[in-house]
């Protein structure tokens, strides 16, 4: 069979060079030779290659790209889309959904059904489609094409200097063939295999410009913009690169009032010249128009520094919303309000101990009477008994409710002990000076008519222009204040204690004990002070009467020696005694007659000369 076929070939190039009127065969345009796939012609989507000298069909070997499959030349560059494009060709980086069911020749999304296979058609459940029937072209009719294709190649190879594909027909030749590049004498015998085309890539030691960059030995340049090379067929970005970086605008200052904030900030109240942090909260009082504004200084620095709460760090974006828990929150979010004690990391400036505020470097040591020592030294086990709790404490304008203290008073701001409190300066407006009406005083947004008779009315209303008698003054009744009475001109500024004080002068804030109220016994080291004594000396366990003298010697615990003697200490008068134009209480001594000033008899007293 071998002998036959090489023999039937050997005849047929005999009778093409002995019959010059026959068609002359293909030939390689490379070397000249007659190619022996000259008179192969394969099935479809076969096509003839030369293996070890001997023309054989081979299935044409198409590249798989998701839903599709590339054509002859084309490689998959977008498995996702199903998207083909030639060798180093730019490609789009974006992605498809996932495939559904094979349509005919098309490939539906995993969303859609097949509704027409013969022409490919897709659709979403339940929406319409045609039911035409599709008929593909047959292999006589592409025979067709491919010969038109054919003819058409001819005509254009005489206008173009018989170009063929990739090749140039030599002298005495025509292109029968572009895709494989052969070229036959006129009226030649040409088989219409479709060949596939070699990429065409720069050569290796031909360095490839690519930009600003040059791309290494066997890489392709796949955005010149950015100088960015890959391997022939890989991804490659779309993105536009600018040759020079691109200068904005700096953000103009923000005027609020008569201050400039700082970068990153926002005005939040221009009457006072406020500026916070987008979102931030704001007060929404109103300030006065001050001749000089403070002077606001932009940070150095414009990215936020980090937040310390408590032992914590806030992370970027939070704010510190309760420090003595380390709690950190959004701003304006929620937060709770317990307090879990002072913080470890740093010793604070103060510490509360009972009525009193133990300084930095001191320690609380005995709560019920507010005293603080220096860590390790001595201090009385006395016990002291406080007053209750006030059910509200004056702040500025406002007034405190039991549990809450003043934390900024030119504001009026309470909080509970130890939350957060802004420390903004407030402007109170002043209070109109009260206008004096004869014996009367006039209410805010009232005038004087009639100052003989005390008559006060609003601007522009009626008033009565008789005249009234002075009434002869009444004596003042005596104020009780405590368990003494203040003289003609005084006030009671003290009532535990029974302190008078003229209008205006200074009062002791101390709370005095009622008698009533004092503790059946008094701890005083190895003994107990019955009711009406005090602790003198706690190492002796000596108890006295308030203002009685007292031992100062040092005892030893009662397990080495017997306690000595009580002393006898002299008595002193409790009945009731006077002090100038004042009366001293049981309990009390004078001790300024000139002011009639009560005191007990441990407690100081000024010696000042009163009119």
């Amino acid at each position: 069979m071998l002998i036959l076929r090489n023999f039937a070939l050997s005849a047929l190039v005999a009778g093409a060079f002995a019959n010059p009127l026959a068609k002359p065969l293909p030939t390689d345009a490379s070397t000249g030779d007659i190619t022996p796939c000259a008179t192969v012609r394969c099935a479809r989507d076969t096509h003839c290659v030369v293996i070890d000298g001997k023309p054989k069909c081979v299935p044409i070997e198409l590249e798989e790209c998701g839903p599709v499959t590339c054509t002859q030349g084309e490689v998959c560059c977008n498995d996702s889309c199903g998207i083909c494009t030639g060798p180093g060709e730019g490609c789009t980086m974006q992605l498809c959904p996932k495939t559904g069911p094979k349509c005919g020749d098309n490939q539906c999304y995993d969303t859609e059904e097949c509704c027409n296979e013969s022409c490919g058609l897709c659709a979403k459940p339940g929406e319409g489609c045609t039911k035409q029937l599709c008929v593909k072209p047959y292999p006589d009719e592409l025979e067709d094409k491919r010969d038109l294709g054919s003819r058409a190649d001819e005509e254009s190879n005489k206008k173009k200097k018989k170009k063929c594909g990739s090749v140039t027909c030599p002298s005495g030749t025509e292109c029968c063939n572009s895709s494989c590049g052969l070229c036959v004498p006129p009226g030649g015998a040409c088989h219409q295999a479709i060949c596939e085309p070699e990429p065409v890539f720069p050569k290796p030691e031909e360095p490839v410009k690519c930009g600003k960059t040059t791309c290494p030995k066997g890489e392709v340049c796949c955005n010149d913009s950015c100088g960015i090379c890959t391997k022939p067929g890989g991804a490659c970005t779309l993105q536009f690169c600018f040759d020079e970086p691109i200068e904005l605008p700096e953000p103009e200052p923000v005027q609020c009032g008569k201050v400039t904030c700082a970068e990153g900030d926002v005005c939040c109240n221009s009457s006072c010249g406020i500026c916070t942090k987008p979102g931030m909260a704001c007060t929404m009082q109103f300030c006065e128009d001050v001749d000089e504004a403070p002077e606001v200084t932009p940070r150095e620095d414009p990215k936020p520094e980090p937040v310390t709460c408590g032992n914590a760090v806030c992370e970027e974006g939070l704010v510190c919303c309760n420090s003595s828990c380390g709690i950190c929150s959004p701003p304006g979010g929620a937060c709770i309000d317990r307090w879990c004690g002072p913080v470890d990391a740093e010793e604070p400036e103060e510490t509360p101990c009972g009525p009193n505020t133990c300084g930095k470097g001191e320690v609380c040591c005995n709560e019920s009477c507010g005293y603080c020592t220096k860590p390790g030294e001595a201090c009385t086990e006395e016990f002291c008994i406080q007053p209750e709790e006030p059910e509200e404490t004056p702040c500025g304008p406002n007034t405190c409710g039991k549990g809450e203290v003043c934390c900024n008073e030119s504001c009026g701001y309470c909080t509970k002990p130890g939350e957060a409190c802004t420390e903004e300066f407030c402007i109170q407006p002043e209070e109109p000076e009260p206008i004096q009406c004869g014996p009367n005083t006039c209410a805010a947004g009232e005038e004087c008519c009639n100052s003989s008779c005390g008559y006060c009315t609003k601007p522009g209303e009626g008033c009565t222009r008789e005249f009234c008698f002075p009434e002869e003054p009444e004596e003042p009744e005596p104020i009780q204040c405590g368990p003494n009475t203040c003289a003609a001109g005084e006030e009671c500024c003290n009532a535990s204690c029974g302190y008078c004080t003229k209008p205006g002068e200074g009062c002791t804030k101390e709370f005095c004990l009622p008698d009533n109220e004092e503790p059946e016994e008094t701890p005083c080291g190895p003994n107990t002070c019955s009711k009406g004594e005090v602790c003198c000396n706690e190492s002796c366990g000596y108890c006295t009467k308030p203002g009685e003298g007292c031992t100062e010697e040092f005892c030893l615990p009662p397990e080495e020696h017997e306690p000595p003697k009580e002393p006898e200490v002299p008595e002193v008068d409790q009945e009731a005694s006077p002090c100038g134009g004042n009366t001293c209480g049981k309990g009390f001594v004078c001790c300024n007659a000139s002011c009639g000033r009560c005191a007990r008899p441990d407690m100081a007293c000024p010696m000042i000369a009163c009119d």
